[in-house]
C-alpha cells in the first residue's frame, strides 16, 4: 500500500532467534543488536544471529539463560543480568565472566544492570537492592537497599537512570523515584504511606523523556506525569473513542512521538506535543494479527528503527519513513503516477524545485516528495524508440548554476527546463564506439570531468567542446569525484584510486592506492575529512 509509511519485517526463531520472548534489547557501539530472551543472549548483525548459552564444559560461557537487562560500558563490553547473577561479556576475548560479590559468593540471585558510566555499572539485585560495581577496584557498593525485582520468569526490568539525577523503578504498585543526591525515595500511584501522587495502580512499564516528563503504562492506558511530579494526565482512548487497554511498553521515536505497545491491541502512537493518541496500522507480517500479541518491549535504535517483541513470536522490525521508491516498485497494482516504469535505479539528484530526479535503465522520472507521485517522465522507450542508449541513465548532476545534466550510454545531456528539451553532447564522433558517460563531476563553473570506458574526458560547458586530460587514457574509469579540498579522485577498473590536483591547466598526481580494487563510487565525509569508497569488496573508509 503506497500510503504506508513503514517497512515491516518479522524475525522469529525460524531465522535464528533463540527464543520468542526477547524482553531486553540494546544496540551497541559497533552496530550489533543484542536481544535478551528467556533462553539465552542473541547478537544480530542484520542478517544472522549468534546465540550465547551456558556450556557446563566451558567456564567462559554465559551464566544463566533468562536475560534481565543489557548495558554496554565505555570500553565496549556488554553487561547483562540473569537468574544466576551479573555477567560481563568481554568483547576482546569473547569470554563471559560471572561477576561475584565476595560477600555473597555461591549465591545465585536475579540481577538486572541498567546504567554504566566511565567508572561504574549500576544494577539491581534480588534481596540486596540497587548496587554499583566499580570497574577498577572490582568492588560493589549498595546505593539503595529498597528495589523492586521479582522472581517471575517473565520479569521485565524498566529501571531507568535519568540525567536529572533520579532512578525510576516500577514497584509492586505504582512507581518509585529514587533521588541519588538526596538518597530519598518518592512514591507515585503507590500503596506506600509516603505516596505523593495518584491512587494505587498497577504500573507495567515506564519511560522518562528528555524533558524529564514521565510516561507510565497501566492496565487502562498511558499516564503522563509532568516534570515537577505534581500533576498527571490519563490517555486511554483515541480521538474516535477507541480504548487502548493495557499498555505494556513505551519508547520514543526519532520524531519525539511515543510508540506504545499494548496487550492484544497492537501499536499506538502518542504525540506529546499535541497530546493525542491514535492506533497504528501496520502490514501483517507476523504469524498472527497484532491484536493477538502482548507487545512487551519496544526499543528504538539510533537510526530510528523500531524493534518490538511480539510475544511469543519473536521480533518485529519497523522502519519508519522507509524508502518510498521501494514501496512503489513493490506494488504492481499501483497507479502509473506511483510507479517507476523501470526498477533498475542508477542515480538520483534533487532539482532546484525540490523534486527528485530518478535515473533508471529505461527513463528519467521526476518524483515529487510532497505528493509522493511521479509527475514527469522523460526519455522513455515510447518517446525514443530509435535511440535506446540515451534513456539508459548512469549519472545525474545538478551543477553550481542549478542546471541538470545526465550521463547516459549515448553521451552527456543538458536539460532545458523552459522548453523541457534535452541537448546531447558526444565526446567521440566515431559511430563504431559509444559515448558511455558513467560519471560527471564539476571542476569549475565551466568545466566538467567525465568518467568513461575510454578514460576521463574534460567537457567545456561554455564552448561545448571536449578534450582529454593527460592521464589514464583508454582506462575504464568507474568513478570521478572532487573533494572539498579540490582533490580530484578517479578510479579505473581494478586499477586502484588516483588523486589529482588541477591548477593553471596543469594536472599533478598526489595519491595512488587501493590497487586491485574495483571502485564504483566515491563520496566525502566533509566533517571528518574522510572518503567513503564503495568497492566490490564492500564499503571502505579512507584517510588520504
Amino acid at each position: 500500500m503506497f500510503a504506508q509509511d513503514y517497512r515491516v519485517e518479522h524475525i522469529g526463531v525460524e531465522k535464528g532467534l533463540s527464543q520468542g520472548s526477547p524482553y531486553h534489547m540494546l544496540k551497541d557501539s559497533r552496530g550489533f543488536m543484542w536481544f535478551g530472551t528467556q533462553d539465552g543472549l542473541n547478537r544480530y548483525d542484520g542478517h544472522s544471529f549468534r546465540v550465547y548459552k551456558p556450556d557446563p564444559n566451558n567456564p567462559y560461557t554465559l551464566h544463566g539463560v533468562n536475560i534481565a537487562g543489557i548495558v554496554e560500558d565505555r570500553r565496549g563490553n556488554i553487561w547483562l543480568g540473569t537468574e544466576e547473577g551479573l555477567n560481563c561479556y568481554e568483547r576482546s576475548t569473547e569470554h563471559f565472566t560471572l561477576i561475584v560479590d565476595k560477600k555473597h559468593a555461591g549465591i545465585k540471585k536475579r540481577t538486572a544492570p541498567f546504567y554504566a558510566d566511565q567508572d561504574e555499572l549500576w544494577y539491581i539485585r534480588e534481596g540486596e537492592g540497587m548496587l554499583a560495581y566499580h570497574f577498577k577496584t572490582k568492588t560493589h557498593r549498595v546505593i539503595a537497599p529498597e528495589v523492586f525485582i521479582t522472581q517471575d520468569f517473565d520479569y521485565i526490568d524498566w529501571t531507568t537512570r535519568t540525567p536529572a539525577g533520579d532512578v525510576w523503578m516500577v514497584g509492586d504498585k505504582g512507581v518509585v523515584r529514587y533521588n541519588i543526591k538526596e538518597k530519598k525515595y518518592h512514591y507515585y500511584f503507590s500503596q506506600s504511606p509516603k505516596n505523593e501522587l495518584g491512587t494505587p495502580l498497577n504500573i507495567i512499564c515506564l519511560y522518562v523523556d528528555a524533558k524529564n516528563t514521565v510516561w507510565l503504562g497501566s492496565l487502562n492506558g498511558v499516564i503522563r506525569i509532568d516534570n515537577t511530579y505534581t500533576t498527571f494526565q490519563f490517555f486511554d482512548n483515541s480521538a474516535e473513542g477507541q480504548p487502548i487497554g493495557a499498555v505494556y511498553s513505551i519508547a520514543e521515536g526519532i520524531n519525539q512521538k511515543l510508540w506504545i505497545g499494548t496487550q492484544r491491541n497492537g501499536f499506538w502512537i502518542l504525540n506529546p506535543a499535541k497530546l493525542t493518541l491514535q492506533p497504528l496500522s501496520l502490514p501483517l507480517v507476523t504469524p498472527r494479527k497484532l491484536d493477538n500479541y502482548e507487545i512487551t518491549r519496544i526499543y528504538v535504535d539510533n537510526r530510528g528503527i523500531v524493534w518490538a517483541n511480539v510475544d511469543p513470536d519473536g521480533l518485529l522490525k519497523v522502519i519508519p519513513n522507509a524508502s518510498v521508491l521501494r514501496k512503489i516498485t513493490d506494488s504492481p497494482d499501483s497507479p502509473d503516477e506511483r510507479r517507476l516504469d523501470n526498477f533498475s535505479v542508477r542515480c538520483f539528484a534533487q532539482s532546484p524545485d525540490g523534486n527528485v530526479w530518478v535515473g533508471t535503465e529505461g527513463s528519467l522520472n521526476v518524483y515529487q516528495p510532497k505528493n509522493r507521485t511521479i509527475i514527469k517522465r522523460y526519455l522513455t522507450k515510447a518517446a525514443m524508440p530509435t535511440i535506446p542508449s540515451l534513456n539508459f541513465i548512469k549519472s545525474l548532476l545538478r551543477d553550481s548554476h542549478n542546471r541538470m545534466w545526465l550521463g547516459t550510454y549515448g553521451g552527456i545531456m543538458y536539460f532545458d527546463p523552459k522548453v523541457e528539451k534535452f541537448t546531447l553532447f558526444q565526446f567521440d564522433k566515431n559511430p563504431s564506439r559509444n559515448n558511455y558517460t558513467r560519471n560527471i563531476t564539476e571542476l569549475s563553473d565551466s568545466l566538467f570531468l567525465l568518467g568513461t570506458p575510454q578514460g576521463p574526458w574534460i567537457f567545456n560547458v561554455q564552448k561545448a567542446t571536449f578534450s582529454r586530460p593527460p592521464m589514464l587514457k583508454n582506462r575504464n574509469v568507474f568513478s570521478v569525484f572532487q573533494s572539498k579540498d579540490s582533490t580530484i579522485w578517479v578510479s579505473s577498473y581494478f586499477d586502484g584510486l588516483y588523486g589529482y590536483r588541477y591548477r593553471n591547466n596543469q594536472w599533478k598526481q598526489v595519491y595512488y592506492g587501493m590497487k586491485y580494487f574495483n571502485i564504483n563510487v566515491i563520496r566525502e565525509d566533509t566533517i571528518r575529512r574522510k572518503l567513503w569508497v564503495g568497492t566490490e569488496k564492500g564499503l571502505l573508509e579512507l584517510n588520504p
